[in-house]
């Protein structure tokens, strides 16, 4: 049992290829377009998922942030980020350091630069330039979705912050503004 659907990925060369994240019950993946799943993260770091996305430049590279955000009392906090780069049979535990007790609003790859990924979790708005290796914060406050513009790479929205510094965020250039 899985719990919560926290995040959905979908492989873009092989739609019958479908990823979930779970609140509080791993990875799963199902090969056959929904009909079947199996739990793929079983034995990592943390059950509690609240992003998960694909590489677009290789769909077998996999990022998953740890920790669902669903505004309640019950959300789950994660350990950081896991990363796959073999379509989920193996896992490695990134940004510990940043993100243990964090939870995941949304976790966004750029369709224009390999290895930039921006993260919105409760502990701001982040970008990682090398896969999720590294992370920096771009803003402070509690940050609960992210987009890029599906027209201009370099264009992100993020929703989120705090006080009378919340609201919509835009950067046009992928996080330097």
């Amino acid at each position: 049992n899985s719990g919560r659907i926290s995040s959905i990925a979908v492989d873009p060369t092989n739609p019958r290829r479908i990823y979930i994240a779970a609140s509080h019950g791993g990875i799963w993946l199902s090969s056959d377009a929904g009909h079947s799943w199996r739990p793929l993260s079983d034995f990592e770091a943390s059950l509690s998922f609240g992003a998960i996305c694909l590489d677009p430049f290789n769909p077998a590279v996999i990022y998953a942030g740890t920790g669902e955000d669903h505004g309640a009392r019950d959300s789950y906090f994660g350990a950081g980020v896991l990363r796959s780069t073999d379509s989920g049979a193996t896992w490695e535990l990134l940004a510990e350091d940043v993100f243990a007790g964090a939870v995941f609003g949304n976790l966004v790859t750029s369709y224009k630069v390999p290895g930039l990924l921006m993260a919105a979790t409760s502990y701001g708005l982040f970008r990682s330039l090398d896969g999720g290796t590294t992370w920096q914060k771009l803003l402070d406050g509690h940050f609960r979705d992210l987009v890029t513009s599906p027209k201009q790479p370099d264009v992100f929205y993020a929703c989120g912050g705090t006080g009378s510094r919340g609201g919509v965020f835009k950067t046009y250039d992928a996080g330097n503004t």
